[in-house]
């Protein structure tokens, strides 16, 4: 009996100090996305989008690594839409935030606006994390909002440059 319970300690151990060690830092010290889930490997999250009513805020670091990073939304504490979402891009050299918050996404988005990772339709009250390959730079995030499943997409905001660095 006292074999089985110090093994089920020492499990226990090990489970809780892997779960404090899910923590993002920046290169100050300071943490860069609070509330993440996912563990320091070479694919840490680097783009964590929340909702605050129809303003999209980035979590993140300023300058994000060339590779796969997480890209998560979290929209856990939030219900005025029915579902959220938001795309990363990069844009051809000559283009701008400007331009890509002028564009007309009616059926699908500009020649020039290259999508890197999505994360779309999550109901009210949810969080996804997604894996991404993001290897150019700058990029932008363009959020988006739904208020049920036969209305249009509506862009709330777009956010960048983001730059990316080896």
């Amino acid at each position: 009996m006292m074999k089985r319970s110090s093994l089920v300690i020492a499990i226990l151990i090990v489970i809780l100090s892997a779960c404090s060690q899910n923590q993002v830092v920046t290169e100050d010290g300071s943490d860069a996305v609070e509330g993440s889930s996912a563990e320091l490997t070479d694919e840490a999250v680097g783009i964590t989008v929340t909702f605050d009513g129809d303003r999209c805020i980035y979590n993140g670091l300023e300058r994000l690594p060339v590779g796969r990073i997480l890209v998560a939304l979290d929209v856990r504490d939030q219900t005025a839409y029915a579902y959220y979402g938001f795309v990363v891009y990069t844009l051809d050299e000559d283009k701008t935030l400007e331009d890509l918050v002028a564009a007309p996404f009616i059926s699908s988005q500009p020649v020039w606006a290259h999508e890197q990772a999505y994360i779309d339709e999550l109901e009210r009250g949810g969080y996804q994390e997604k894996t991404a390959m993001i290897v150019d730079s700058p990029i932008y995030l363009v959020c988006v909002v739904q208020e049920g499943e036969q209305t249009d997409l509506k862009i709330t905001n777009v956010l960048g440059p983001i730059e990316v660095v080896p």
